[in-house]
């Protein structure tokens, strides 16, 4: 018998297209947290949700985004790192800002970022980096401003491009 699973998503659903199918082999899928079910939190949205959710142990994907900036926001920091001491086993994000943001937190596990190559078109790839493009929500997850500073001092043709999902 696998392990039940619950996982707690909310607007960062779509970061779980590859992972589902997944956690599927080795763990049965519930609809609803229980204390004998793991907890998965994906993403800054619905961390502190989660913490206070029925669980038989806690786990949380982080990423940058949602407005929440941990590096940059030393409260926010201390605050985030007694949250995943006192309710999360294990939390995993990308290596990066949120790496240097909880680098003392001893139950933090590094992996690597993914790239859906199904959605590059065949044969559309680069083959020399000319250009830069920058695309971002119009909410306040991403610092384009900083970005474009970053990228105009490549001195490659850049552009950031603000978007809004609908």
């Amino acid at each position: 018998m696998k392990p039940k699973l619950y996982i707690h998503v909310s607007a960062a659903a779509h970061f779980l297209e590859w992972e589902v199918p997944l956690f599927k082999q080795w763990f049965d899928i519930v609809s609803n947290p229980s204390s004998d079910a793991h907890i998965l939190a994906v993403g800054p949205d619905v961390m502190y949700e989660a913490a206070g959710l029925p669980a038989n142990r806690r786990f949380l994907v982080q990423f940058p985004g949602f407005g929440h900036n941990p590096l940059h926001n030393y409260d926010l920091r201390l605050q985030d790192l007694a949250l995943f001491d006192e309710h999360y086993d294990r939390v995993f994000v990308n290596p990066g800002p949120l790496e240097i943001a909880y680098s003392e937190f001893s139950r933090l596990t590094i992996y690597p970022p993914c790239v859906n190559t199904k959605i590059v078109p065949a044969g559309r790839y680069r083959t020399r980096l000319d250009s830069l493009l920058h695309v971002s929500s119009r909410t306040a997850q991403k610092d384009w401003q900083r970005s474009a500073a970053i990228m105009a001092k490549t001195r490659l043709r850049s552009d950031v491009q603000t978007t809004s999902r609908t």
